[in-house]
């Protein structure tokens, strides 16, 4: 449980380091690359922690119980998590979700910016403005 208890408070730090970069202003492309590499990171650590569950889980201590009984007690002895780790779980759950909510704004803002992009370009089009500034070309009336 202390293996398993230090692995979710990685996932803690890294999700605190996810939250801090949904929320900068400016996010560009290139930066994207970090939030990319922290979930990958975080990808790691949750198969480590699948692993040490399947081995806990395939390991049973024996209790002198038999059947049904001795699984459900050794079930409930590996998988129970303690106080201090259904915190960490909620901290977790508390930063992915605020998370979300900043990438689903960023997300809504750059709709928006190529909707009015679109409807700029095509009053450009329309108005021909659009032509580049080598298809323009000039009338004399003075002549």
């Amino acid at each position: 449980m202390v293996k398993q208890e230090a692995l979710f408070q990685e996932i803690l730090a890294i999700s605190r380091e996810q939250l801090e970069f949904c929320q900068q202003d400016n996010l560009e492309p290139e930066n994207l690359t970090g939030l990319l590499e922290l979930i990958s990171q975080r990808q790691s650590i949750m198969d480590e922690i699948d692993q040490l569950h399947s081995s806990l889980m395939s390991v049973q201590p024996s209790t002198g119980l038999s059947g049904k009984a001795a699984d459900v007690t050794n079930s409930v002895q590996h998988s129970a998590p303690n106080g201090k780790l259904i915190e960490i779980i909620e901290a977790i759950k508390t930063n992915d979700n605020a998370c979300m909510r900043q990438l689903k704004k960023k997300s809504d803002e750059l709709m928006t910016l190529i909707k009015q992009t679109r409807a700029n370009r095509q009053a450009a089009d329309a108005y021909g403005q659009g032509n580049s500034i080598y298809d323009a070309w000039f009338v004399d009336k003075k002549k």
